[in-house]
């Protein structure tokens, strides 16, 4: 029988992660207490994985790190596993970022891990983190800001990345490695209270511990447990809610031009799922989220209008437009100033009678047609008819007024030219090449698209207008 530390740890693994014989396991190891326990748990679980230790030099402990590439080299050997040591440019990140060292060597740590998994085709990366490092996460987060979903702590799965030693304690893992004569190594950076991590773990930590809850540390990761339950059927409940609302518009190549909410259902949304609903559509579009950013699009959602914009980070622009909170890149995903949504200027032209207007502004060219009902053939592409014995020219073709409405052929009401051309799945940066032709004050059609009922044709009708719409390069 194993010994009772990888017997739990076992059983944690089987709960959250579906092992399979072989398995991949790329083993993040830093040859301190937690991480060299990692491996050392896993070697001796009744997995049967096939692990690779990976120690990644951040190049901030220069006078550390090639004891500590020694050390976990050694004990690799020792257990018969690869080893792979990797080094990082931490400083050209931080300066490319602006953010933390603490946050740059993090970042650059995964995406060497990840680029090794891919590289060796392994099934997950295993790090150290443990029950102490959950409620240090946990306070930390508290202190910079977060939601439910941040004080519900690290998840034991995250993508590739799992986490075996998430229930057990720091104590418990040095017990281990004492009793089965397996050293580890100091890292000395641990212990300068300038990093944030460091402040909670020596000092904000030990003082609730004893002046406020001896307990503090079990309180805090059964709170966790508790809001990872809320968190995941909110998670569950928004991602349905997503996928009524949004419609995603991708090119040829699969990729994603532009997403849309439906303005009237987010607005129908509880503020809580509201916002997680945002959440999503930023990080679907490319675009990592802050509070104030969702507290923008929260104020835009609720008070603007139609043609409201909002300009976000790395060239991304959110408009409403009709029913639609589109949001898109106008120039990719870089710093642009314009606002994405040409607007042609307006213009009008008149028919004194049948005759075709080329109109270079919008690339189009528009023919009227008086024919005779008893000779007309209906069914000519691009190209409406209306009942010519209710018209008398002079006809006015000319771009649609903001909010105008009329009566499309069948419809029980009036609906605004946009959202007209909205139903039709005509995208708005589009819409401008779509004008109206009108009678005096009526609308007789919105050219291309559709014609007003008042204007259909009857049984009594002898004289036909042909309105034709082409594209002209």
């Amino acid at each position: 029988m194993p010994p009772l530390l990888i017997q739990q740890v076992e059983e944690f693994c089987r709960e959250n992660f579906n092992f399979q014989p072989d398995d991949k396991i790329i083993v993040a190891i830093s040859g301190g207490i937690d991480s060299t326990a990692l491996l050392h748990l896993l070697h001796e679980s009744r997995f049967q994985l096939r692990l690779m230790a990976v120690y990644v030099d951040h190049g901030l402990r220069p006078h550390e790190t090639d004891a500590e590439i020694e050390f976990v080299q050694q004990c690799a050997e020792h257990l018969a596993i690869p080893f792979i040591a990797r080094r990082v440019n931490v400083g050209a990140l931080q300066k490319e970022r602006k953010c933390s060292p603490e946050e740059a060597a993090r970042i650059a740590r995964y995406n060497e891990l990840e680029l090794l998994r891919q590289q060796y085709t392994a099934d997950y990366i295993a790090v150290a983190h443990t029950a102490d490092d959950q409620a240090e996460e946990i306070l930390i987060r508290l202190i910079r800001g977060t939601g439910l979903k941040g004080l519900s702590g690290m998840t034991p799965v995250n993508g590739h990345i799992i986490r075996p030693l998430l229930a057990r304690t720091k104590s418990s893992l040095a017990a281990y490695l004492k009793e089965t004569n397996f050293g580890f190594c100091h890292d000395s950076s641990n212990d300068e209270r300038t990093f944030l991590r460091n402040k909670v773990r020596l000092d904000l930590l030990p003082l609730l511990e004893k002046d406020f809850n001896p307990s503090i540390r079990n309180t805090l990761l059964q709170t966790a447990e508790i809001l990872q339950q809320d968190e995941a059927l909110l998670a569950q409940i928004s991602d349905e809610h997503f996928q009524q609302l949004a419609v995603l518009n991708r090119d040829g190549a699969d990729n994603l031009q532009h997403l849309d909410l439906s303005l009237s259902g987010s607005r129908a949304e509880h503020p809580a799922i509201l916002r997680r609903i945002l959440e999503l559509s930023c990080w679907k579009i490319g675009n990592r989220p802050t509070f104030r950013t969702i507290a923008q699009l929260q104020a835009l959602i609720d008070k603007g209008v139609n043609g409201s914009q909002l300009h976000l980070s790395h060239g991304l622009r959110v408009h409403l437009v009709d029913d639609a909170i589109r949001f898109f890149y106008p120039s990719g995903k870089k710093s642009y100033r314009g606002n994405g949504m040409s607007t042609p200027a307006t213009f009008e032209h008149t028919f004194d009678g049948p005759s075709c207007l080329h109109l270079p502004e919008l690339g189009l060219e528009i023919s009227l047609e008086i024919l005779d009902r008893q000779n007309c053939y209906l069914s000519q592409p691009a190209t409406l008819f209306a009942d010519a014995d209710e018209l008398t020219f002079p006809l006015t073709l000319r771009s649609a007024h903001p909010g105008e409405r009329f009566r499309p052929l069948g419809s029980p009401g009036k609906k605004k030219v946009t959202r007209i051309l909205s139903d039709m799945k005509i995208r708005a940066e589009k819409r401008a090449n779509y004008p109206v032709l009108t009678c005096g004050d009526h609308l007789i059609a919105i050219v291309g698209a559709k014609l007003s009922d008042e204007y259909k044709l009857t049984p009594a009708t002898q004289k036909v207008l042909a309105i034709s719409y082409h594209t002209k390069p």
